[in-house]
C-alpha cells in the first residue's frame, strides 16, 4: 500500500482531473485521509458558475440533484482508482456536499469499518458525550439508533457511524423507488439538527466544528456523519 503523501498527490491529481472533465470545474484543495478501514476525501472550493447562479435563485435541490447524476456515472471510476492506488477493496462508498461552504466529502470504507475500534482514534476526549448527543438528535430526527461508535481518525476528522436508524415508513419509500428524495429529505433535516447544536458538540470535543457531511447506505441501514474540525493552534 502506497504512503499517505503518494496517495494525497495522486488523488489530488485525478480527482481534479475527473470533476474538471464532468463538472467543468476541479476543487482547488484536495486533503486525503486513509488508513486500511476507510479513505476520506475532503476538498473545497468546489462549485462551477452555473451552480452558483441555481443557489442565488434559491435552487439548491436541483444543483444536489444534477451532482448526483453526475457522480453515479463517477462512483465506479472512482472506485477503481482508489482500489488501484491503495490496493485494497472497497466495500462501501459515502459522499457528500456543503453547498453553502463550497466543500465536499468522499469516503470509501475498505472492510468492516468496526475495525477502527483497534485505533488510537476509538478512544478520544468527549467520546461518550458525542455519541450520546448523537443518538438524541436521530431520535428527533427519526428513531434512536441500534449503534453509535466513532472514531478520531485524525486531529481534523471525527467519523461516526449509525446502523438501524431507518423507521418502517421510511423503508418503505425507499423500497418503492423514492430513495433520492428521502436522502436529500434527511440530508437536510439532520445536518440542521446537528447545526442547531454544534455548540454543544464543540464543547465536548474542545474544538471547532468547520464542516460536516452525512450519508446513507440504505441498503445496510446505515449513516455515516463526518465532523471536520479546525485546525487547533500551536501555543508559542
Amino acid at each position: 500500500m502506497k504512503g499517505q503523501v503518494n496517495i494525497n498527490i495522486e488523488f489530488s491529481s485525478f480527482i481534479g482531473k475527473l470533476f474538471r472533465t464532468h463538472f467543468g470545474k476541479g476543487p482547488e484543495s484536495v486533503f486525503v485521509t486513509f488508513n486500511k478501514s476507510v479513505i476520506a476525501i475532503y476538498f473545497g472550493n468546489f462549485l462551477t458558475p452555473l451552480e452558483k447562479a441555481l443557489l442565488n435563485q434559491d435552487e439548491m435541490l436541483t444543483v444536489y440533484k444534477t451532482r448526483e447524476i453526475i457522480m453515479n456515472m463517477l462512483i465506479p471510476e472512482m472506485k477503481i482508482q482508489l482500489e488501484i492506488m491503495t490496493g485494497l477493496k472497497i466495500a462501501e462508498f459515502y459522499y457528500d456536499w456543503n453547498l453553502l461552504n463550497k466543500s465536499g466529502l468522499i469516503l470509501g470504507v475498505f472492510s468492516n469499518i468496526d475495525n477502527l475500534k483497534k485505533s488510537e482514534g476509538w478512544s478520544y476526549p468527549g467520546k461518550i458525550q458525542v455519541e450520546e448527543k448523537i443518538g438524541l438528535l436521530s431520535e428527533e430526527a427519526q428513531k434512536r439508533p441500534l449503534e453509535i461508535s466513532s472514531f478520531l481518525l485524525n486531529s481534523r476528522l471525527l467519523l461516526i457511524k449509525r446502523a438501524g436508524v431507518l423507521t418502517m415508513i421510511e423503508k418503505e419509500i425507499i423500497k418503492d423507488g423514492y430513495s433520492d428524495l428521502m436522502r436529500w429529505k434527511k440530508k437536510k433535516l439532520e445536518k440542521d439538527l446537528l447545526n442547531n447544536d454544534a455548540y454543544l458538540l464543540e464543547s465536548y470535543l474542545g474544538n471547532k466544528i468547520s464542516d460536516m457531511f452525512v450519508d446513507w447506505n440504505f441498503t445496510k441501514d446505515e449513516s455515516l456523519i463526518t465532523l471536520i474540525l479546525q485546525p487547533k493552534r500551536k501555543s508559542i
